[in-house]
């Protein structure tokens, strides 16, 4: 790897380039995992009702987060700031495109659009965290 622009390689850290993701997707494939999983904690509260701390930092999660992530992991940009940018802007755009239909046809249910949306982050949540179980298979 002569060049600092070079893609690192299976489990190498490139000092030219610190942000960049290995190969082997690891780092990509955990953070799906995680956010899966605040995703299904998120729906179990939303649907247990429950009105607490925990609900507030999950909604925070799955407004913020999740359904951004949810589409910009799978184009596999490669680039953490560009990444983490657009992972915001997709989620909030994505909220407010569907809370602004909601209320036109006065439809406007908050938790449920919550549980239609950690439903349909879900599936692609799990897809993109598969990534490290097949990775690690082929490793070995």
């Amino acid at each position: 790897m002569s060049s600092p622009d070079a893609v690192a390689t299976k489990g190498t850290f490139n000092p030219g380039r610190p942000f960049s993701y290995v190969r082997d997707g690891s780092a990509r494939a955990t953070f799906s995992l995680i956010l899966m999983m605040a995703d299904i904690a998120a729906l179990a509260v939303t649907i247990a009702n429950l009105h607490d701390v925990a609900r507030f930092v999950l909604g925070l999660a799955l407004s913020g987060v999740i359904p951004g992530w949810s589409v910009v992991g799978l184009l596999r940009l490669r680039n953490f700031a560009l990444e983490l940018a657009l992972t915001v802007a997709v989620s909030f755009a994505s909220l407010m495109t569907f809370a602004q239909i909601l209320m036109t046809v006065h439809a406007w249910h908050p938790e449920a659009l919550e549980i239609i949306v950690s439903a349909v982050c879900l599936p692609l949540l799990y897809w993109q965290s598969r990534e490290r179980r097949e990775t690690a298979s082929a490793l070995k």
